[in-house]
């Protein structure tokens, strides 16, 4: 009896010393066609910006993704007064299967502040996922 109230504790001591298996990440594909240079700089800045997700990886175009990222577009600039903004819209989809939308967000910052739109762009990418 001792034996065996020994070897289950032995057993769940090792359970709980062996190291849980992550959540695997999900693969992203942030695509853009767009050859400007505010199209590419928020690209970059949303690859950026998922590298801070710790659920999400960035991968280059032609690897296996999980989920897209679409910059629809060429980001289009507009001016206020003496400031230029950036408008964009984006779509998020399944990689597998691009005619299912997930997501979308559209909207503008200022053109110097790219990383702005990027985090908007991120937070309506995670909610669309959350729905």
């Amino acid at each position: 009896m001792q034996l065996t109230i020994l070897l289950f504790l032995a057993s769940f001591l090792v359970a709980c010393a062996t190291p849980q298996t992550e959540t695997p990440q999900v693969r992203v594909l942030v695509l853009s066609n767009g050859d400007d240079g505010l199209t590419q700089r928020l690209a970059e800045a949303l690859r950026h910006g998922l590298q801070n997700l710790p659920r999400y990886s960035t991968v280059p175009t032609g690897e296996p993704s999980d989920l897209v990222i679409s910059i629809e577009r060429n980001v289009r600039p507009s001016f206020v007064s003496d400031l230029m903004y950036a408008n964009y819209d984006v779509r998020f989809y399944e990689a597998n299967d691009h005619r299912v939308t997930i997501g979308t967000s559209a909207g503008g910052c200022l053109a110097n502040r790219v990383e702005d739109c990027a985090g908007t762009i991120l937070r309506d990418f995670r909610q669309a996922l959350d729905r």
